[in-house]
């Protein structure tokens, strides 16, 4: 798994891949964002990102010599987990669309999950089960202001990823489906099962993102690094969503 930063892109999903996932795991933090990723690729003078290998790329701008050697095993998988971060300098729709284009199948090059607009969309919720999330929108001056990530700690419930429990998680899991599946369908709406959860087109809620933040300056706070989980086994995890004990 490859995540942003090495702070809280990786502790969080350290945490997430401790409570849900069985097989082994390996994260490496590329330490830069998504649009100097993009610069990476470019750098070889070749629209045809899908020619490129993943994983000689990110070794290619590693210093640590342990890190390159822990990317030359052997890799199932692929998941790349990074920030939409549209008040960077080098942000440009045309970019992240590409990268998402690029990055779609974790067997492959990878497959890329954004947050919207950071990791720290993963904890802002005032409560489990917090009802404003649903149209929670993030302004393009706060994130250019570098005010979010304050403004998210004095809303959270919980500021420390490592506390969530693991239906605290769960919680987290179903407010994004339900708020995906809103920003897609307008349908305040939990999947009735896997054929309904597989519907919610990530390649077309950035396309409506892009289409928000151009003309309004502002678009919604998604999280969906906790998607590749629901993704590698849905069925499980959405029966145990449903039997939350929180009245939904």
């Amino acid at each position: 798994m490859i995540v942003e930063g090495e702070k809280a892109d990786y502790k969080l999903m350290e945490h997430l891949l401790q409570l849900f996932f069985e097989t082994e795991f390996y994260i490496v933090p590329y330490k830069t964002n998504i649009y100097a990723l993009y610069d990476m690729f470019k750098i070889n003078d070749t629209d045809d990102f899908d020619m490129l290998d993943t994983v000689q790329v990110l070794k290619s701008v590693q210093a640590d010599e342990q890190v390159k050697k822990e990317l030359d095993k052997a890799f199932s998988d692929i998941i790349l987990i990074f920030d939409f971060d549209p008040q960077d300098p080098k942000y440009s729709e045309e970019k992240i669309l590409k990268l998402k284009e690029v990055f779609t199948e974790s067997t492959d090059n990878g497959k890329l999950y954004l947050n919207y607009p950071m990791v720290e969309a993963f904890k802002h919720l005032s409560c489990v089960g917090d009802a404003g999330y649903l149209h929670l929108k993030v302004l393009y001056e706060d994130l250019k202001g570098k005010r979010y990530k304050r403004i998210v700690s004095g809303y959270t419930f919980q500021t420390d990823y490592k506390q969530y429990t693991r239906e605290e998680c769960l919680a987290v899991f179903r407010q994004n489906i339900v708020k995906a599946n809103y920003i897609l369908y307008g349908e305040n709406a939990f999947p009735a099962g896997e054929e309904e959860y597989f519907k919610i087109d990530l390649d077309k809620i950035l396309h409506i993102q892009c289409g928000l933040l151009k003309a309004d300056e502002e678009f919604y706070v998604l999280c969906t690094c906790l998607f590749f989980l629901l993704d590698y086994k849905p069925k499980a995890l959405l029966n145990e969503i449903k039997n939350l004990a929180y009245g939904w």
